[in-house]
């Protein structure tokens, strides 16, 4: 099977509009960090600027979970005796998290032009410039119909056809030019405005205050700058160099500020909270920009850490620590990959010790392998390795593992090759640090553990590794969790070369997108979350371990997969999504959960973005 181009072009440009196109948004970020997860606002242009769309803007409230419509302006200009009500021929120059450049070269008129930039100057407080470019060899008058929103949020001064529709929420509109204006013959006219979305009109009055104070000249160099970081000419060719600076303002949109410090969301809208492995992965694309954003966010997350050592599984600003369990233990896993200074590991090695401690005595078996304690845990909410646990048979309407607890003395592959995983890194920042004696100890436990899962949990018949009860009921499913086995380097020789032959073939995980969460001859594979769509976060940690095992050709062959997979659905759809099609569909069509079809996370520059760091190898 091999990735095919898309051909329904009716039904791309439908999807195209349905969708919040990243490359035409602006976010209340306005430098790295963002704002607080309470008072997020959205701005984009109406219809996302597409041809015959009403001119104006959309300005939407993002608190957790949702998008609120609060408010839409619209703009009439007029120039000379032409009145144009619509987008029309417009190009996008530039489009990132806090800067949005459009421009049209006519208006049905061939002699005259348009520009647009947008500029969120400050956080919720925006900069709008129209431009009209005259080309005749006369002067030409223009003007645009302005209004200014009253602080009782519906009463509205001004002329002509210019409104202002407000749904929920403040919003200032402020004109800071005169609306009529005559362009000179081969010169232009400018029109400036400041918009201002907060939660009262106090604020927004102050915010835009102060942004006018701000020197935009000195202003648009500082975006530039932190929006096209000099890594990105690590990137070989102009196309990777341009996709690699698109992630990249993607993830710059998805860090959220709390108090003086800040975390690192999946995405800014549906999942605005700090999870405990999502910030794990996160690091990776971080790391090749910005280092010391990703070690300042695998820091933070030890603010959510118990005296106990327990690390819950999410922070978020709407309901502080969601502590019913923890999550993938892998923040060893991302202080080794970025290569973490020492003063940070040293740090961090006791709060470290005091999680892995807590989880040798909350998550082992009598046997010595682990176990998790819910669905939701694993990170694997869904996975089909949790079906038909006692009392709850699995149907279509219960698809939702997140709390359902596991049933008592059920070794996990996965937990227990991450907890050897644990053991060696940190053996190996022991063995920096001078302590020789602990790294010892380190490698002691790694050794055991690496010995139980081999003997326990590979089943030589099928030559993979299953879940399985202490009492040695298999669970037979055959999922991406067990290749967990060659990331921990817990595998021998022989189990290595059983695993990977799995995962090369085009029947089970060598999809034309690769690797299935669930391999494709399962009866249970489907288009549902962890039952079948593809991860990239489990995709990096797959070609990591192929690379540890030697196994390079192979190692290539998915990356490249991957890559290519991304990038194309990223020129269909303009998002970096949660989860991919294995057979290379649209990923807008996976389903989550009990939710169904079209719940598909976009903007999803976290983990997903660690299709940079493929790209690097």
């Amino acid at each position: 099977m091999e990735l095919q181009p898309f051909s329904d072009k009716e039904r791309m440009e439908t999807l195209r509009r349905e969708l919040t196109d990243p490359r035409v948004y602006l976010y209340s970020c306005y430098d790295l960090g963002g704002v607080d997860g309470t008072d997020d606002w959205m701005f984009a242009l109406n219809g996302y600027g597409a041809k015959h769309e009403f001119l104006g803007l959309s300005i939407n409230r993002s608190p957790m979970g949702v998008i609120e419509p609060a408010a839409k302006i619209f703009f009439t200009v007029q120039v000379g005796e032409t009145v144009h009500r619509t987008w029309d021929n417009l190009q996008f120059h530039a489009a990132y998290a806090d800067r949005l450049e459009a421009g049209s070269y006519y208006w049905r008129d061939p002699k005259a032009g348009f520009s647009f930039e947008l500029l969120m100057v400050k956080p919720g407080c925006a900069r709008i410039q129209f431009t009209i470019h005259n080309h005749h060899t006369a002067s030409m008058p223009v003007s645009v119909c302005a209004a200014f929103l009253q602080p009782d949020l519906t009463a509205l001064t001004g002329s002509g056809e210019l409104f202002i529709e407000v749904k929920a929420g403040q919003i200032l509109f402020a004109p800071e030019t005169e609306f009529s204006a005559t362009a000179a013959a081969g010169g232009k006219a400018e029109f400036v405005a400041w918009l201002a979305a907060g939660n009262c009109d106090e604020k927004n009055r102050v915010a835009i205050d102060n942004a006018r104070k701000t020197d935009m000249d000195e202003f648009r160099a500082r975006q530039y700058e932190l929006s096209h970081p000099r890594a990105l000419t690590d990137f070989p060719t102009g196309d990777d160099r341009e996709f690699a600076l698109k992630v990249y303002n993607d993830l710059r949109a998805n860090l959220i500020n709390y108090g003086d410090s800040f975390f690192s969301a999946p995405n800014r809208v549906t999942h605005k909270g700090q999870w405990l492995w999502d910030t794990c992965f996160h690091v990776l694309p971080w790391s090749l920009f910005k280092p010391e954003i990703a070690e300042t966010l695998i820091e933070n997350l030890f603010q959510m850490q118990e005296e106990s050592g327990f690390i819950p599984i999410c922070y978020s600003h709407a309901v502080g620590s969601v502590n019913y369990a923890t999550q993938p233990p892998l923040i060893t896993f991302a202080l080794s990959r970025i290569a973490a200074s020492s003063g940070l590991q040293q740090r961090l090695y006791p709060k470290l010790e005091k999680f892995y401690f807590w989880l040798e005595q909350n998550r082992k078996l009598p046997g010595g392998l682990y176990g998790w304690k819910t669905g939701g845990e694993s990170g694997m909410d869904n996975s089909p390795r949790f079906d038909d646990l006692p009392g709850e048979a699995t149907t279509e309407k219960n698809l939702d593992y997140t709390g359902r607890v596991m049933p008592p003395q059920t070794a996990h592959i996965d937990l227990s090759c991450m907890m050897a995983l644990f053991c060696e890194d940190m053996a190996e920042i022991a063995a920096q640090s001078g302590m020789t004696g602990e790294a010892e100890l380190w490698l002691g436990r790694n050794a055991e553990l690496k010995n139980k899962i081999n003997s326990f949990l590979f089943d030589d018949e099928s030559g993979f590794y299953f879940d399985r009860e202490e009492n040695g009921k298999w669970h037979k499913i055959k999922t991406v969790a067990s290749f967990w086995a060659l990331t921990a380097g817990v595998a021998e020789e022989k189990q290595a070369r059983a695993l990977v032959s799995h995962l090369m073939n085009p029947e089970e995980f060598f999809t034309p997108f690769p690797v299935p969460s669930v391999a494709l001859d399962e009866k249970c594979f489907c288009y549902n979350y962890w039952r079948g769509p593809v991860w990239v976060n489990t995709c990096y940690a797959v070609v990591d371990g192929l690379r540890r095992y030697g196994f390079a050709e192979e190692a290539n062959a998915i990356s490249d997969r991957v890559i290519a997979g991304i990038k194309r659905d990223w020129e269909h759809s303009g998002h970096l999504w949660e989860i991919y099609d294995p057979l290379g569909g649209f990923a807008e069509n996976m389903e989550k959960k009990r939710w169904g079809a079209r719940e598909n996370a976009t903007q999803f520059a976290g983990w997903t973005a660690t299709v940079l760091n493929l790209m690097m190898k």
